[in-house]
């Protein structure tokens, strides 16, 4: 298997606010994005909760119960008053299981997942699995137009924040000898327009799997520290 980061700060952001986490037990691998919103913390906080959502992944493994995983997001949601009082962040976490390629995406924000047939970092081919929590969407569905320039696409409708545990978005997902799971920020999805021009005004972020058999190889195109793996031992 192969494991790729890309991750650049964005034209218009004083620091990169993404990260991503991975970690691997006996029988399943765990992938986790965040954006952070700028703030103070939003580096650390970013960084914080990729590893929370794959130490989760990581004690339950693959199961289509999702309420494991849920519950200990939770737990962890509680928490972060203590730490991250303003803090507010997208992210997706997905968990799958070795042997048969099934996995669970748990998502909440704009960060989006989805398969792609080959591993091309072109995001024009992928297939993805869950829609953005975002207020522009949330108008298209009661069929309303947001005004133009609005900025009403940035603004989150579901995130991780300390005052309130929102229930992220739960998707099946499978992936296939050859083919990739894309994990990606809005900076990276949102503005494809913008990759034939170089640097992006938003932080722009990528995790891909590539699943082949083989041990497991990790490459990072990053201009910040903020790719984690987690350690932990799990059996599941």
């Amino acid at each position: 298997m192969q494991i790729d980061w890309f991750s650049q700060t964005g034209s218009e952001r004083t620091n990169n606010c993404d990260a991503g986490c991975y970690g691997v037990t006996d029988r399943s691998i765990i992938l986790a994005i965040v954006d952070a919103a700028e703030s103070e913390k939003a580096q650390e906080f970013s960084k914080y909760w990729a590893e929370i959502l794959v130490q989760a992944g990581s004690n339950f493994g693959y199961l289509k119960d999702a309420e494991g995983v849920i519950g200990e997001l939770a737990k962890a949601q509680s928490g972060l008053r203590h730490r991250f009082l303003h803090a507010i962040a997208s992210y997706a976490l997905a968990v799958i299981h070795i042997p048969t390629g099934e996995g669970l995406l748990f998502s909440a924000g704009d960060c989006l997942a989805g398969t792609s047939a080959d591993n091309s970092v072109d995001l024009g081919g992928v297939n993805w699995l869950n829609s953005p929590h975002t207020a522009n969407r949330q108008m298209s569905e009661m069929d309303e137009t947001p005004r133009p320039a609005s900025g009403v696409e940035h603004v989150l409708t579901r995130c991780i924040n300390a005052k309130r545990f929102a229930t992220p978005d739960i998707a099946f997902l499978s992936i296939s000898e050859g083919e990739s799971l894309i994990l990606a920020t809005d900076g990276c999805w949102r503005e494809l327009s913008e990759q034939a021009s170089g640097q992006k005004s938003d932080d722009s972020s990528a995790l891909r799997l590539t699943w082949t058999v083989g041990d497991l190889n990790v490459h990072q195109e990053s201009d910040t520290e903020n790719l984690g793996t987690y350690k932990g031992t799990s059996n599941v």
